[in-house]
């Protein structure tokens, strides 16, 4: 026999799966993590969302594919990347195009904190059935000197991509997630001009323009265009 415990009152009760990559390795990928796991999991957990993590040598190839199975509602992930591959720890490659099978991205929101993903592997993630991608078509940089200095530009940055993940949590409409996370981009270039961190700030804005979002067409009915656009 089998006992179901019912979902305690403090503890929110499951209403999607999400599978989080996080290369974990070196300062960038470090520092993200380290922002997302305070500021982004917690807040998908406090929403209902079960968060499974892959982190640094879990980071995987292997693990990724027999995790990502069709009940994940959600992909996101943070680690180095170009055109046709996003690569988890040690730039160990964990989807390459043509390399990976359908059904583990099929029918999922796929969210990448990655260079130059977007024009390769993310068109190949809708062609093989993604409900929606999220991410950079070049370098997404990062201006800064020593660690101290990337900590205090990771609310900025970090925070900024998070916003796609926040607005999944809470119910966004796919097609309106690109324009929420473009005014929260704004929201962190506005402050850092206002701080005189005016590098930081212009390539925040560079990196805001580098953004797009690809949607199938079942998710496309109802969207806005928010100024500059880049849905596609």
């Amino acid at each position: 026999m089998t006992v179901q415990q019912s979902p305690s009152p403090d503890k929110p009760e499951t209403t999607a799966k999400a599978l989080a990559i996080e290369a974990n390795f070196d300062d960038i990928t470090k520092a993200a993590f380290k922002y997302r796991q305070r500021r982004v999991y917690r807040r998908l957990r406090k929403r209902g969302i079960y968060v499974i993590l892959l982190s640094g040598k879990k980071a995987i190839r292997r693990k990724v594919a027999s995790t990502a199975q069709d009940e994940i509602a959600l992909l996101t992930g943070v680690g180095h990347g170009r055109e046709n591959a996003f690569c988890g720890y040690e730039n160990e490659p964990i989807f390459r195009v043509g390399r990976y099978e359908p059904h583990e991205v099929r029918g999922k929101v796929v969210h990448l904190l990655s260079c130059f993903v977007a024009d390769g592997l993310g068109h190949d993630f809708r062609a093989k059935g993604c409900r929606a991608f999220f991410g950079y078509t070049e370098e997404f940089a990062v201006p800064f000197e020593d660690l101290d200095e990337l900590d205090e530009l990771a609310e900025a940055f970090f925070g900024s991509d998070a916003e796609i993940d926040l607005a999944f949590a809470e119910g966004v409409p796919l097609d309106q997630i690109l324009g929420r996370v473009q005014r929260k981009f704004d929201e962190n270039v506005a402050r850092l001009n206002a701080l005189g961190k005016r590098e930081a700030a212009a390539v925040l804005e560079s990196n805001r323009d580098l953004l797009i979002g690809l949607l199938a067409e079942s998710e496309r009915l109802s969207f806005t265009p928010f100024e500059p656009s880049r849905l596609v």
